[in-house]
């Protein structure tokens, strides 16, 4: 019988690409960042990668991750009230001068706004204090922050603070910021946060009325970085790290996620150069994207796109379905292939509608960027025409039970009704008898001795 290589490729490959996309040199040339990692949300394809895994400092990205921890224990932020504690909470605030929001001891705030204003605003000190309520003490929430980074896989993550300002073993890659950014993305309430352009802190026991503005400058319309595509997310700065951005944007039904690290070391931002070619960079890569990729559904749930062999039937064949929808994001240049991941043969007793007989594998341009559940369908026929396709509710036989089937007396008369079998009998008993008789007299006639005459 003809082999079903269960690996077998739906498109051949033309060729394997060396690097995740083809970038036109003069356009990669112009991303400043040092490190940067780009990724489809809609399929997971990472679209570009630049010195992804290389160890930076992430300042105050790592605020991403403060708040992801925070959401994930506290179900109702909004209206749990946390009172400010002593000073000494923000000494490594004030003394490396960072954003603060001046909150003050015996202050009475919501975990909400400390949220807001430790994403929208950078607050170094609302950051210190979410880590202290939810931790207990700082030096807990940062050993719970390295605890869910490296769940996430972020392995060449370490964090010492709650905020990002500089230490030397402070530190992370593009690639698990990335990470920690998508995990985060799934928070509603981070969502939320997100997408505000600016919020107000409304007035405390100790404090007026705060307006906070994102630091994000792409979702603010009076900046001259404004990107009516972007949707908030973090930006980050030290001498150290230099011009840092975690960011989505969406165009078309189409988001990707952007993170940046180490942009402006050779120009700096300052009055004669104002320049932050973090968001420069990210409206690059989005428009290049958006401009040159294209998001489709290159399998239908439920379609048919494969076949294999039965253990126990080689008259048949049981078809394969996909689980979901399966889309890609790609280019004109894109070749777009399958890999199938199943046993090689399965027995009928095996197959159940619903469940998973193995797996497929999308690959572009020989990177493996997403994979899916095969599903039972049906089964064709494979080696006899004349027989019936089926369906799972109505299976083949196995060989062995056709063996093993026991003789139907309707199978061997049909539907005769009991006068007519009667007679079929009783003729079939006469013809068989006069048979027998015309045998008995021939073998007779042959052993009789012959009478003799006299003349």
């Amino acid at each position: 019988m003809k082999r079903i290589v269960s690996s077998a490729l739906v498109v051949i490959l033309l060729f394997l690409s060396l690097t995740i996309i083809s970038w036109d040199n003069d356009w990669a040339d112009s991303i400043n960042s040092e490190a940067a990692l780009v990724v489809n949300l809609d399929t997971g394809r990472i679209l570009y990668r630049k010195n992804a895994s290389t160890i930076m400092y992430p300042a105050s990205l790592t605020k991403i991750l403060t708040t992801l921890i925070a959401l994930e224990n506290c179900e109702d932020p909004k209206n749990t009230m946390v009172t400010i504690p002593d000073p000494v909470l923000f000494h490594d605030v004030n003394t490396q001068g960072g954003v603060t929001i001046y909150l003050q001891q015996g202050e009475r705030i919501s975990l909400w706004d400390l949220l807001c204003a430790t994403i929208l605003n950078s607050a170094c000190d609302a950051a210190n204090t979410v880590g202290w309520y939810i931790g207990g003490d700082l030096e807990t929430f940062v050993d719970r922050m390295n605890h869910r980074a490296a769940q996430l896989g972020a392995k060449n993550t370490h964090c010492v603070n709650t905020h990002g300002l500089h230490n030397g073993n402070h530190y992370s890659t593009a690639e698990d910021m990335m990470l920690i950014l998508k995990e985060a993305l799934q928070h509603p309430l981070f969502q939320e946060i997100i997408s505000m352009s600016a919020y107000t802190i409304p007035k405390t026991n100790l404090s007026a009325p705060r307006p906070l503005k994102y630091t994000v400058s792409l979702t603010v319309e009076t900046s001259s970085f404004y990107y009516p595509d972007a949707k908030g997310v973090k930006t980050g700065f030290t001498d150290e790290a230099g011009r840092c951005l975690a960011t989505t944007v969406t165009r078309y039904d189409t988001t990707y996620a952007i993170v940046l690290l180490g942009a402006n070391f050779a120009r700096p931002v300052s009055a004669e150069q104002p320049v932050n070619y973090a968001f420069t960079d990210a409206i690059t890569i989005a428009e290049y994207l958006f401009s040159n990729y294209v998001k489709e559904t290159w399998i239908q749930e439920k379609q048919v796109i494969t076949e294999m062999p039965l253990k126990d039937n080689r008259d048949y064949l049981l078809t394969l379905k996909a689980n979901e929808d399966v889309e890609v994001i790609r280019n004109t240049s894109d070749e777009v292939a399958c890999t199938y991941h199943l046993p090689e043969t399965i027995s009928i007793k095996e197959i159940q509608a619903g469940k998973s007989v193995g797996y497929a594998t999308v690959v572009i341009n020989g990177e493996e960027v997403s994979s899916f559940d095969l599903l039972p369908a049906g089964y064709i026929v494979f080696s006899d025409t004349t027989l019936p396709v089926r369906t799972l509710e109505d299976p083949p036989a196995s060989e062995q039970e056709i063996f093993n089937e026991p003789k139907d007396e309707k199978a061997l008369f049909g539907s005769l009704d009991k006068p007519t079998l009667i007679l079929c009998v009783t003729l079939f008993l006469l013809v068989l008898s006069t048979l027998v008789i015309i045998s008995i007299s021939r073998s007779a006639s042959k052993t009789r001795k012959p009478t003799r005459y006299k003349k």
